[in-house]
């Protein structure tokens, strides 16, 4: 992901309109998402292989995404089924 993207999408939803984020957590952001891109993108893979699949189907990904939210990229919201990209702490 492009760093002016990230803070492009930062930016428009922070809630207060005073409110300011630095260059560093913009480039940190983005490193997650990276990271969380990349790891999603791995574990569809390994997904398609294990069906014996060419090419990686939303249905792989959609197999993946629990895995993605126990490791702690998301929590979801059991209510409104919106995602929350706030990091869970057990």
């Amino acid at each position: 992901m492009k760093v002016e993207t990230v803070k492009k999408l930062v930016q428009e939803n922070l809630k207060d309109d005073k409110s300011k984020i630095t260059a560093d957590a913009v480039l940190l952001i983005t490193e997650v998402l990276n990271v969380f891109v990349a790891e999603a993108a791995c574990r569809s893979a390994k997904q398609a292989d294990r069906d014996s699949s060419p090419v990686v189907t939303r249905e792989q990904f959609e197999k993946i995404l629990p895995q993605l939210v126990s490791f702690g990229f998301l929590t979801v919201n059991d209510a409104s089924q919106e995602m929350d990209p706030k990091p869970r702490h057990n």
